[in-house]
């Protein structure tokens, strides 16, 4: 059974129990109850383990479950806290007990539930570079998850990923072993060039032959042996994908759409049909593709060539984006992309490897194929790193459609985000509240330029300019003089 955490996107820290409410209480994925009397229990550090491997959580120490009700808990307390404490410090500060102390001085404390003592430990999530945390000095019997309720072994495959995600040089420079350069697919190779070439027609490397210029964007190194090899990113950036798996053997790609409500998917395309390359780059064309087509007033890319896209279109393919740059491809399950009437959907094998906040922020990155995300920031998919979770939340809410949800899953480790949609806001008629909004500010301001609206309304001036050119479409808006010394003026209409 596989361990899933709803996490909002705002802020994924895990808020301290201030105060023990036990008859609401219940142990779940970010908590658990140990009963604590003489000496620390050793069952508190597979739990510690498994927190620190999973989401965090917070261990107290002194409650079990009631006897007459297992789902509730009662206090019973720990009978000398210092001491306890004093054992707790000492183990976690041994490399022999537990493979690195996660703990810090306001991460302990003492609480008084019922008239007893109770300790709680809040266990920070661990940094991937501390991944995988185990106890007793052995990685593959010490190191467990959080499954629900309970803490679980982990395997190999799963002890295997963490050790992936650890590291600093990433999975996607790697050189292939398997696959030669003349297994890249030069019709996809080819359309990226033309992409690249339309957006920067005086790039230096748009004169360079294919392989040379395969190796300055990184999908291409020079081994040993001195022979020129693609990267772990170039093939799957351009590769077909019976060479893909054989560097990558879990890799897939698959894209659903439900159209007519039935629950059925009405269009589909996988890897491993043959009539396709299968590689990244052909997969986010088609998916872009059929995300615009099925937007009310949408378009049809051109070569993935962005022409009056709109903000909720940049937000869509930037979903998919994300996941397909933070993909563990040695990971199961694959990339799943659903659109749905009311939602798009984006599952990728592996977990955030910063904190959603941060992500949220923006200006924080750490994809595990940066190489990836390097070739689609050259051709302009994505405009700059560290912006997308970011760009997307902030679209979102401006279009009334609320905050995207994250949701993290252990065993097997996947992130699936949901953005919903509402198909009456797409294309020009999406921007309805927003329009109102520009309404009101030029009420006041009839010589306001975009940016001020902007500021004004708290909208992005994109926003903004589509919301004008919705008014002025719908007849409730015209423009009176010139650019620099006009003004707005406003009629009465429906919009």
């Amino acid at each position: 059974m596989s361990c899933m955490i709803m996490i909002n996107i705002i802020d994924d820290d895990i808020t301290d129990i201030m105060t023990l409410d036990l008859d609401d209480l219940r142990e779940n994925e970010r908590f658990e109850a140990k009963r604590c009397e003489g000496k620390l229990t050793s069952e508190f550090w597979p739990t510690y383990s498994a927190f620190a491997n999973t989401f965090g959580g917070d261990i107290a120490l002194g409650l079990k479950e009631d006897p007459n009700d297992r789902r509730r808990l009662i206090a019973v307390g720990v009978g000398d806290p210092d001491k306890i404490l004093n054992e707790l410090w000492t183990q976690v500060n041994n490399p022999q007990k537990v493979s690195v102390n996660l703990l810090s001085e306001g991460d302990v404390r003492i609480e008084d539930v019922d008239g007893r003592n109770v300790i709680i430990v809040h266990v920070p999530r661990a940094e991937r570079q501390k991944r995988p945390v185990f106890i007793n000095g052995n990685m593959n019997s010490g190191t467990y998850r959080r499954n629900g309720e309970g803490d679980y072994h982990c395997s190999v495959t799963e002890i295997a990923e963490m050790l992936r995600d650890s590291r600093d040089e990433p999975m996607d420079s790697s050189l292939c072993s398997k696959v030669l350069l003349r297994d890249l697919e030069k019709e996809t190779v080819g359309a990226y060039r033309r992409m690249m070439s339309n957006r920067v027609p005086s790039h230096p490397w748009n004169k360079e032959p294919d392989d040379e210029f395969l190796r300055l964007i990184g999908a291409a190194g020079y081994g040993d042996d001195g022979e020129l090899r693609p990267t772990v990113a170039g093939v799957l950036m351009f590769g077909r994908d019976y060479s893909i798996v054989r560097e990558l053997p879990r890799y897939m790609l698959d894209y659903l759409e439900f159209t007519d409500g039935s629950g059925d998917w009405t269009a589909r395309r996988t890897t491993d049909t043959g009539d396709w390359s299968g590689n990244l780059f052909d997969f986010l064309t088609f998916v872009s593709n059929r995300i615009n087509r099925a937007t009310p007033a949408g378009f049809a890319l051109e070569g993935m060539v962005r022409v009056d896209d709109s903000d909720l279109q940049k937000a869509e393919r930037e979903v998919v984006l994300n996941g397909i740059a933070h993909a563990d491809y040695n990971g199961s399950g694959g990339v799943r992309v659903e659109l749905h009437p009311d939602r798009l959907v984006v599952r990728n094998p592996g977990t955030f490897r910063i904190p959603i906040a941060l992500a949220e922020s923006g200006g924080h990155s750490d994809p595990r194929n940066p190489n990836v995300m390097k070739m689609f920031m050259l051709v302009g998919l994505v405009e700059r790193a560290g912006s997308g979770v970011y760009r997307m939340v902030r679209t979102c809410r401006e279009l009334g459609l609320g905050t995207p949800v994250i949701a993290e899953s252990s065993d097997p480790s996947t992130v699936t985000v949901t953005m919903r949609i509402d198909g009456t806001r797409h294309g020009p008629a999406e921007a309805t509240d927003s329009c109102l909004s520009v309404l009101d500010a030029i009420s006041g301001k009839e010589d306001a330029t975009i940016a001020e609206l902007a500021e004004m309304t708290g909208l992005s001036t994109s926003t903004v300019s589509r919301s004008i050119r919705r008014l002025k479409d719908s007849g409730r808006l015209s423009r009176e003089g010139t650019r620099a010394r006009g003004r707005w003026v406003v009629t009465d209409g429906k919009i």
